[in-house]
């Protein structure tokens, strides 16, 4: 026997059972959401009561300096110290390079 849209009656009883099959889930995880819903809100709640810490949020940003760490003079000197041992390093790594037996 058949429906007016072709299905056999045997299948319908098969929808039915697989209707009933995806209840039982569906229903475990929408009360499973429900109850981190309603944790998570508690948690909220506990973190908003609890005293204000001594240390800045996460947010804030502190203020920028008035003066800069280093003048324009000295990161020059900086940069030209740097560069001069820079090279010194390069000089002795060729010579003991050089030098060094090869296996």
């Amino acid at each position: 026997m058949r429906t007016p849209s072709g299905h056999s009656v045997a299948s319908m009883g098969s929808w039915m059972s697989l209707d009933r099959r995806l209840t039982v889930p569906t229903t475990a995880a929408l009360c499973i959401l429900c109850f981190v819903a309603c944790a998570t809100s508690d948690a909220r709640a506990q973190a908003s009561a609890r005293p204000k810490a001594d240390y800045p949020s996460v947010g804030d940003v502190p203020p920028r300096p008035e003066k800069p760490a280093m003048t324009t003079e000295q990161q020059l000197k900086l940069k030209k110290e740097l560069g001069a041992a820079r090279d010194r390093q390069a000089t002795k790594g060729k010579s003991s390079g050089a030098g060094a037996a090869k296996p």
